[in-house]
């Protein structure tokens, strides 16, 4: 190394110096004719000697670390040294023209066999690609180029090979690549050392602290080093060469002054600290000198090491807040506040513990927190203390404890204590808040008085209430019986007129007659339709409303709804139109009420509209992988609602006007109960209207998916009545009835289709008729003297040959469970009074149908 060499080796700093100085001994380039001289490498190391002696007052990790760094260094010097390189030059097509001896010998083939050998064939898989790369675009280009592969020897063993390539020509003008080959396996094991041993330095040195000076006894600035390069902002060469002075406030300039002083005499300073104002704001810092020696000129030098302590001396200022906080709070807090070391001595008292038990702080610190408990409870606190003491890190002691404490008078109160535990330098202590709970046990014993007096007034008035509920559910059970005893005594007679009118009418009457009958029939049926609207109600808002799982088929709803209505329809002069998008034909729900919510809207629309059309919609509104929520419309072209009146709609028994009552009749239950059944099957009903425009009354319901689609129902054109004649003339039919009326009215339409019918007034004697004749179908009503129908169809299923006799019930009763009853006791089918011939007729014939299969 020259003069110049020197001077400038004098701005680095001592980590770029090692860098630079490992950098030249270790570089890849580097041959024999440029390693440092003996003279050199012994002074750079002499010096990197001095440097980790002063380091060592700092860190003495670092010292490690600078005697890993001269091993690394003695490795690698051997290394390039003594590695042999081997020489090949290859054709243009990837072959081995020429090799020496070493190259054979770092592949382990001999010289011959390799000659005309393919150079690619010895790269390992992996890079071989890579080589091939390379030697094209040296091949090509003619730049010198150099890259690393692992080739593979004639005996298996793998070595890593640098390979320096450079295009040349053969002789006959052929181009060709020269290649220096090298075995750098263990260089590259060395590499991985290096690394991690730089990464070691690297770490040490940005432990130190953040500011590095080395100055003169005159203050000139000979070096400079900072890890975190934004803390001043401000590149080496704005410091070297300049007195501190110069670049420094006065105020930083007398600490230094005064640190190097007393480095000069003892040989190092720590512990003086300073503020620097710097674009981050203002930073603190705390400065450490110490003497070097072993400099060339023997002239006196210091390291001066300015660490951060910012953060530290922000940490010190919030502690001396928070402890003064701490003491304003514990001194003005209600509760006693209690601080005792591992030894469980008092050392603080606040006035609330003063307050408290009645000690000064004077009489109780220094001594044992056990004056503090009854004797008796001695133990059991010191045992708390030491269940915290166990603990590694500070804590609470789980969540308060309640014991009694001891006053100064030697009263004796309940308190509750929490306590946690804490760790500093000088040991362990624990802190213990203390409340007063007298004034809380008081009320706890008030409020347990209070809870047995409330329990004794909660069992009373639990008595009350199921005395309440019991008169309810007595009410109910009579409300229901009520209805059942209403639909029997209404059903029964009127089964009577309208039987007695269907008989009239097919015996042969006039046409005033026939009119007049139909008056009859039609006042029938609306009143039928009112006790029905009033019984559907009724279950409903009793919780006894029941719906059916059947298959749904949405076209043939709205068709049933068509025929119902057509004879209105064409009377009125009006058009029926239907609008169906397309549904699933696998869906399940109650058909039989879907198709009634929907005749509700229908015939109310038709009922308020004297012109143009009435509108059915079915649309589809949500689809899951298990159900369809379908909307159903019906829009018409009427008279319309007024705003004010659509929020009372839907409810029982109300209309729009009560005096539509008078002009287009109905009892107001028909929209109620559509809302209903729509809320009973998952949707919900509303409407919307313009007076003098029309409206659209709309429900949706909640229909789920079956496995198989369901088939529309076949419209049959089977005359029931002929059907009857035709196959099971002189039948006997026996037909069970205390009303003599039902009775007379089922015998005349059974023998109109030459059917033998005989009666029984009540279950008893029907028994006795099925033991002495055979019935090819019974007719059973439900509610008789002596012997129900029900009981009587259990007798009759014991008697021979009637196991699978058609046992039709023919009552009054319309509720579901008295159905569910019937089918039961082992009835066939369920026929609710009144009834026309034509329903008769139907189901009489599939009960024989059956029977005889």
């Amino acid at each position: 190394m020259n003069v110049t060499d020197k001077k400038k080796s004098r701005g680095f700093s001592l980590r770029q110096r090692a860098e630079a100085i490992t950098r030249h001994m270790l570089s890849d380039e580097a041959n024999s004719d440029r390693f440092l001289s003996p003279m050199e490498s012994k002074k750079a190391l002499h010096e990197l000697r001095v440097h980790r002696i002063e380091l060592e007052m700092q860190n003495e990790v670092l010292r490690d670390a600078q005697e890993a760094l001269e091993e690394s260094r003695d490795r690698y010097v051997d290394l390039y040294d003594f590695a042999p390189v081997g020489y090949l030059t290859l054709t243009d097509k990837g072959m081995i023209e020429e090799i020496n001896l070493t190259a054979s010998t770092l592949l382990g083939v001999e010289r011959k066999k390799l000659q005309q050998h393919r150079f690619a064939s010895l790269v390992i898989a992996n890079d071989r690609t890579r080589w091939m790369t390379q030697f094209l675009n040296v091949l090509e280009k003619g730049d010198k180029s150099d890259v690393e592969v692992a080739i593979k020897r004639h005996d298996g063993t793998v070595f890593q090979a640098a390979l320096d390539c450079k295009r040349a020509s053969l002789g006959d003008g052929e181009m060709a690549i020269r290649i220096a080959l090298t075995d750098v396996t263990e260089r590259k094991q060395a590499e991985v050392e290096l690394r991690s041993t730089k990464g070691r330095l690297e770490t040490i040195l940005a432990a130190i602290p953040d500011l590095l000076f080395e100055v003169g006894l005159d203050g000139r600035i000979y070096d400079y080093h900072s890890p975190r390069s934004d803390l001043l902002a401000v590149p080496a060469n704005v410091f070297l060469g300049k007195c501190f002075s110069e670049v420094l406030p006065p105020d930083v300039v007398e600490t230094c002054i005064s640190a190097i002083g007393e480095a000069s005499d003892k040989g190092w300073s720590v512990g003086k600290q300073y503020a620097l104002a710097l674009p981050q704001g203002k930073r603190w810092f705390e400065l450490s000198v110490a003497l070097k020696s072993g400099t060339e000129d023997q002239a006196q030098r210091f390291i001066l090491l300015a660490r951060d302590i910012t953060e530290r001396k922000q940490a010190e200022d919030e502690l001396r807040e928070s402890e003064a906080l701490f003491r304003a709070v514990s001194e003005s807090a209600h509760d006693a506040i209690v601080t005792a070391d591992s030894g469980s001595m008092i050392i603080k008292w606040n006035n609330g513990a003063e307050r408290i038990f009645g000690y000064t702080a004077d009489e109780v610190i220094g001594r044992p927190l056990t004056i503090l408990m009854p004797e008796r409870f001695r133990d059991l606190h010191l045992k708390g203390i030491a269940r915290v003491s166990a603990g590694g890190e500070s804590r609470v002691m789980g969540k308060p404890v309640e014991l009694l404490g001891m006053r100064k008078d030697g009263s004796v109160f309940p308190l509750e204590l929490s306590l946690a535990r804490w760790q500093v330098p000088q040991g362990n202590f624990f802190t213990g808040v203390l409340r007063d709970i007298t004034e809380r046990k008081k009320v706890e014993r008030q409020l347990e008085d209070y809870h047995t007096s409330l329990e004794a007034k909660i069992q009373e008035r639990t008595h009350d209430l199921e005395q309440a509920r019991d008169s309810a559910d007595d009410a109910n059970r009579a409300k229901s019986a009520f209805l059942a005893n209403m639909s029997h005594e209404i059903r029964t007679p009127m089964n009577g007129i309208i039987g007695m009118a269907n008989i009239l009418r097919r015996e042969g009457v006039t046409s005033k007659q026939a009119q007049r009958l139909d008056t009859i029939d039609a006042s029938a049926q609306h009143l039928l339709s009112v006790i029905n609207d009033v019984l559907d109600i009724s279950k409903i808002e009793a919780g006894k409303f029941t719906l059916e799982e059947a298959p749904v088929v949405i076209s043939s709803l709205m068709a049933n709804v068509n025929s119902v209505l057509s004879e209105r329809v064409k009377a009125k002069g009006l058009h029926l139109l239907i609008e169906t998008e397309h549904l699933p034909h696998n869906l399940v729900g109650d058909p039989t009420r879907l198709q009634q919510a929907l005749l509700n809207y229908a015939t109310n629309a038709v009922k308020f509209t004297e012109q143009r059309t009435v509108t059915l919609r079915a649309l589809k509104q949500e689809e899951t992988a298990d159900s369809v929520t379908v909307r159903f419309e019906v829009t018409d072209t009427g008279i319309g609602i007024e705003p004010e009146v659509m929020s009372r709609l839907f409810s029982a028994f109300e209309q729009a006007d009560n005096s539509m009552n008078r002009k287009y009749g109905g009892t107001g239950l028909g929209l109620a109960i559509t809302r209903r059944l729509a809320e009973l099957m998952g949707g919900e009903a509303g409407a919307e209207s313009a007076p003098g425009v029309g409206s659209t009354f709309w429900f949706t319901v909640k229909l789920t998916k079956s496995g198989e689609a369901a088939a529309a129902p076949i419209a049959t054109t089977v005359d029931a009545e002929a059907e009857i004649r035709r196959r099971y003339a002189g039948q006997r039919i026996l037909v069970v009835d205390d009303e003599p009326i039902n009775r007379e009215v089922t015998v005349i339409q059974l023998e109109a289709v030459d059917l033998v019918a005989d009666t029984a007034e009540d279950g008893a004697e029907a028994i006795a008729l099925a033991r002495r004749n055979s019935y090819a179908a019974i007719f059973m009503d439900m509610q008789m003297p002596k012997l129900n129908g029900v009981e009587a169809t259990r007798e009759i299923r014991q008697l021979p040959g009637y196991r699978h006799t058609p046992i039709i019930a023919m009552t009054a009763n319309a509720f579901a469970e008295d159905k569910a009853k019937c089918l039961e006791a082992g009835m066939n089918d369920f026929l609710i009074k009144p009834f026309d011939p034509d329903q008769l007729f139907v189901i009489l014939l599939c009960a024989l149908s059956r029977g005889n299969f």
